[in-house]
């Protein structure tokens, strides 16, 4: 009798093989040693990895282990080298605090809702910026009072409160975070603080975190007298650049770098493309520097088109024009990036609704990604940024 009942079982599982392929029976997951169910684990594509951290208590734990991560690392999947189009909103509408966060996924075309932060932050907070997977938030409870500042990967759940701050900060002219990924470490840049006057000295600190040493350093002057229409720039061998505009002057044609290494703060000469106008977006794409703003040709419409510096010539090249139809959905751009082929525009419409636009150079063409699934009628002020994942990524 029981051979007949084992019999029927093992038909019964043949049965649902044959009609759903990616059927397995329970008991040949529990036989699997250990060894090969992390492989198949670390093998998974990126939004799986966080469904399995509700499986068990040793899943939840095993994006932070080493030789899961070994593993990751050797199968070279494509997400650790991919950014991801990202939105961010940081309360709903009953000013309830929370962050409810979605990133797209190009491998399944679809936007993927992000785990979200763990349960000890709280309080109001702000995302300041985000580099190589991690996340710097503002902790405090009041924007124009910022004395700590917390760092966490938000697909592995670590979290880390940095020291205070050397100095009282109000919202910093400049707020930048960069990822070195040969040694693992990061350093967030804060320079300009606007709880002085731009003529005090106190005006012109700069400070910088370095995780290798898990302090802060009081880092050159700030370039005074400048404004910055984002306290983000664009890292790019070696140098956080940013375009800024002179006092009485609506006009961003200053370009600034900061020396990350020696800790310089300099302009750096270069001629401005004709017929630019607008709020101009900095970023960085195969080492070499790259401007998003609004051009207007000679007879024609305006529209959004990209640049990149010849750092010889100290010329504006232009590289890319984005069609009237889809530079008028924009009300406003929130971030600009470059990821392989792709290169990934992502705003607000006049409705106040999240866009991103795409451009894949394969193709030579550009596309409009589906909707967030976060409706922005029921939540509050949103961020838009470029997140890669990073499972290495240690706060």
């Amino acid at each position: 009798m029981r051979q007949t009942s084992e019999e029927d079982q093992l038909a019964k599982t043949r049965q649902k093989t044959r009609a759903d392929p990616t059927y397995m029976d329970e008991s040949l997951w529990g036989a699997l040693p250990i060894e090969v169910l992390d492989r198949i684990l670390a093998s998974l594509p990126f939004p799986f990895l966080f469904r399995i951290r509700c499986v068990c208590k040793r899943w939840r734990t095993l994006l932070a282990d080493p030789e899961f991560l070994k593993a990751r690392a050797e199968l070279l999947a494509p997400w650790n080298v991919s950014l991801y189009p990202a939105v961010c909103f940081l309360s709903d509408r009953n000013y309830r605090e929370g962050f409810w966060w979605a990133a797209f996924d190009f491998s399944r075309d679809k936007w993927q809702i992000m785990p979200s932060l763990p349960q000890n932050f709280c309080g109001k907070h702000e995302l300041y910026g985000s580099g190589g997977g991690l996340f710097c938030l503002q902790a405090s409870k009041s924007l124009a009072d910022m004395k700590v500042l917390s760092v966490c990967n938000p697909i592995t759940a670590q979290w880390r409160d940095l020291p205070p701050l050397l100095h009282s900060w109000g919202d910093p002219v400049i707020r930048h975070m960069i990822m070195d990924f040969s040694t693992s470490s990061y350093k967030i840049i804060l320079a300009g603080n606007r709880n002085y006057e731009v003529k005090d000295e106190e005006y012109q600190i700069t400070e910088v975190y370095d995780s290798t040493l898990q302090t802060w350093k009081k880092g050159a002057k700030f370039l005074p007298s400048l404004f910055l229409p984002s306290p983000l720039g664009a890292y790019c061998n070696g140098f956080l650049f940013f375009l800024a505009s002179r006092p009485m002057s609506y006009v961003y044609d200053v370009l600034i770098g900061y020396d990350v290494e020696h800790d310089v703060w300099m302009e750096i000469p270069h001629v401005p493309p004709k017929g630019i106008h607008g709020i101009p977006h900095l970023f960085e794409r195969k080492g070499n520097l790259w401007m998003m703003i609004s051009h207007l040709r000679m007879g024609g419409v305006a529209a959004y088109a990209f640049f990149e510096l010849n750092l010889n010539t100290k010329m504006w090249t232009p590289k890319l024009r984005m069609p009237p139809d889809i530079s008028q959905t924009f009300a406003y751009i929130g971030s600009c990036a470059a990821s392989g082929n792709r290169l990934c525009v992502t705003g607000g419409t006049p409705y106040k609704e999240p866009v991103v636009a795409v451009y894949d150079r394969s193709q030579r063409a550009w596309q409009w990604l589906p909707t967030c699934p976060l409706k922005a009628s029921s939540l509050g002020d949103r961020v838009e940024f470029a997140f890669q994942p990073n499972l290495h990524a240690t706060p």
